[in-house]
C-alpha cells in the first residue's frame, strides 16, 4: 500500500478537508475555554481593594504597600484572605474615569482635599456626587454584620462556617474537601480579625476626638450654589431627616499625633503636590454594601493601619 504523502496529496487533503480542520480547531478551543471558566478563580469588585489618590496629592506607594503589609490568599496584617488583588489609581484630570470606575463598584477608599476655595471644596463635591459612607454608618454596619455570627454575645465559629460553605458554594478556590477545610480556617479566622479591627476603630469615635473627623451634610455645598433648586433643597432634607446633618464622612490625616520613634508621620505616605504635608487631607470610604456585604469593611481594617502606623490612638 503506497502512504507516501506527496506534495499533490497534501494539496488535495488540504483541498477537500480544510472545513473538518477548522471544525476540530473551533471544538479544541471551545473545550479551552469551557474549562477554563468552569476552573478560574473570578475576582468580583469585592475581592479587588482599590484606593484613589485625588488631584492634587501624591503618595510614596511601595513604602505605603509595605506598611499594608499585604499578602494574597492569608490574613494579613491589613486584608484578609479574600482580597486577592490590590491597587492604586490618582485621579488626575478629569472625573470621568472615575465615574466610569466607580459605575462598576472599582473602588473602596479614596483620599481627597478639603481646603476650601471660593467657597467650595474637592471632597465636598464627591460626596455630593458619589456614594461616600458616613464613618458612624461604617461602624454601625459593620456591628450589625459581625452580630449575624453571634451567639448569646459571643462569635460562633459554627454560624461563621455556615455562612462560609454557603456563599462559597461557587468559589473555584474551594473545591476539594481539603480545600474547603483549609477555607473554613481561614474564614474563622477572617471574623476574628474584623471583630478585633471593628473594636479598634470604635475607639476614634471616643470624646475628646471631635477634631479627627471631617464632618458634613451631604448636598449642603451643591444647595449652596444652587439655592433655588428644588431637587438640591429635597436631598439636602432627606439627609437632615435621616440624622446625617454634620456627618462623619472623613478623617484628617494631619489629626494623626503620636509620641516615641516607634510611628511614621502621615505625610510620608500621603500629601499635597502643592505643600508636601498631609494638611488639609482627609480619607473617606465608599459605600458598596448592598454588591460587597461580606467585604465592605475591608476598608475598617485598611484604615485601621493607618492609624496604628500614624498615630497613638488604638495603642
Amino acid at each position: 500500500m503506497d502512504n507516501k504523502i506527496t506534495r499533490k496529496r497534501l494539496s488535495n487533503f488540504l483541498s477537500y478537508e480544510w472545513i473538518l480542520m477548522l471544525i476540530f480547531v473551533l471544538i479544541a478551543v471551545t473545550t479551552m475555554e469551557l474549562v477554563y471558566s468552569v476552573t478560574a478563580t473570578r475576582i468580583t469588585a469585592g475581592q479587588y481593594f482599590k484606593y484613589y489618590l485625588d488631584k492634587n496629592l501624591s503618595s510614596d506607594v511601595a513604602d505605603f504597600y509595605i506598611a499594608l503589609g499585604y499578602e494574597p490568599d492569608k490574613n494579613g496584617k491589613t486584608f484578609s484572605y479574600e482580597i486577592m488583588k490590590l491597587g492604586v489609581e490618582s485621579v488626575m484630570f478629569s472625573d470621568e474615569v472615575l465615574t466610569a470606575r466607580l459605575s462598576v463598584q472599582e473602588g473602596d477608599v479614596i483620599f481627597s482635599d478639603v481646603t476650601e476655595e471660593d467657597g467650595s471644596s474637592r471632597a465636598k463635591a464627591l460626596i455630593d456626587n458619589y456614594s461616600v459612607m458616613p464613618l458612624d454608618n461604617l461602624l454601625s454596619s459593620a456591628k450589625e454584620y459581625l452580630e449575624g455570627f453571634k451567639e448569646n454575645g459571643t462569635l460562633s465559629e459554627d454560624l461563621i462556617v455556615r455562612h462560609f460553605n454557603e456563599r462559597m458554594k461557587k468559589d473555584n478556590r474551594f473545591r476539594t474537601e481539603e480545600q474547603k477545610a483549609a477555607g473554613r480556617l481561614l474564614e474563622i479566622g477572617r471574623i476574628q480579625k474584623l471583630a478585633k479591627d471593628v473594636e479598634d476603630f470604635e475607639k476614634i469615635f471616643a470624646a475628646g476626638n471631635e477634631g479627627l473627623f471631617f464632618n458634613y451634610t451631604k448636598y449642603a455645598q451643591t444647595l449652596a450654589f444652587r439655592p433655588d433648586d428644588e431637587d438640591a433643597q429635597i436631598l439636602y432634607g432627606r439627609e437632615v431627616a435621616a440624622g446625617r446633618e454634620n456627618a462623619k464622612y472623613g478623617i484628617r490625616l494631619s489629626a494623626l499625633t503620636y509620641e516615641g520613634t516607634d510611628k511614621k508621620d502621615v505625610s510620608r505616605f500621603f500629601q499635597k503636590v502643592d505643600t508636601g504635608t498631609a494638611e488639609d487631607v482627609i480619607v473617606m470610604v465608599f459605600d458598596f454594601t448592598s454588591y460587597q456585604p461580606d467585604l465592605q469593611f475591608e476598608t475598617i481594617s485598611f484604615i485601621d493601619t493607618i492609624l496604628r502606623e500614624c498615630s497613638d490612638l488604638l495603642d
